[in-house]
C-alpha cells in the first residue's frame, strides 16, 4: 500500500480466548434441544436440527468432549422426596486436616441422604 510506513502493521481481528467454545448454528440448535430434554435419543435432535443421526451423534460427542455438555441430570421435585424446601450451602474450611475434612464429608453424606 503506497504511503504507509514500512513498519506499520495491520491489526488482526481479535481471537476468542482459548477456553471459549465457538458453536455454529447447528451446535446451538442441538444444545437447545438437549437443554429442553436431556433424555432425547440421538434420532430426535438429529431430525429437529436437520441432520442424519451419525453427524448429530458426532457433534454431541464433541460437545461432551469439549466440556460444553458436562452431564445429564434428573431434576427432582423436593416435595416428592418429603422436603418442603432445599438449601444450597457454600462453606469454606479454616482447617483442612484429615479429621475436619472427614467430618464435613460425613455431614455432607448425611444431608444428601435426606436425613
Amino acid at each position: 500500500m503506497a504511503g504507509l510506513p514500512c513498519d506499520r502493521k495491520v491489526a488482526s481481528p481479535p481471537h476468542p480466548p482459548c477456553n471459549v467454545f465457538t458453536a455454529d448454528a447447528t451446535d446451538k440448535a442441538i444444545i437447545a434441544e438437549l437443554e429442553r430434554d436431556g433424555r432425547l435419543t440421538n434420532v430426535a435432535p438429529a431430525q429437529r436440527v436437520g441432520l442424519t443421526t451419525g453427524p448429530c451423534l458426532r457433534r454431541v460427542q464433541r460437545l461432551e468432549a469439549d466440556g460444553v455438555i458436562r452431564g445429564y441430570r434428573a431434576v427432582i421435585d423436593p416435595a416428592a422426596r418429603g422436603r418442603s424446601f432445599e438449601v444450597l450451602l457454600s462453606l469454606s474450611l479454616e482447617a483442612q486436616d484429615a479429621e475436619t475434612v472427614e467430618c464435613v464429608e460425613c455431614f455432607r453424606a448425611d444431608a444428601g441422604a435426606g436425613r
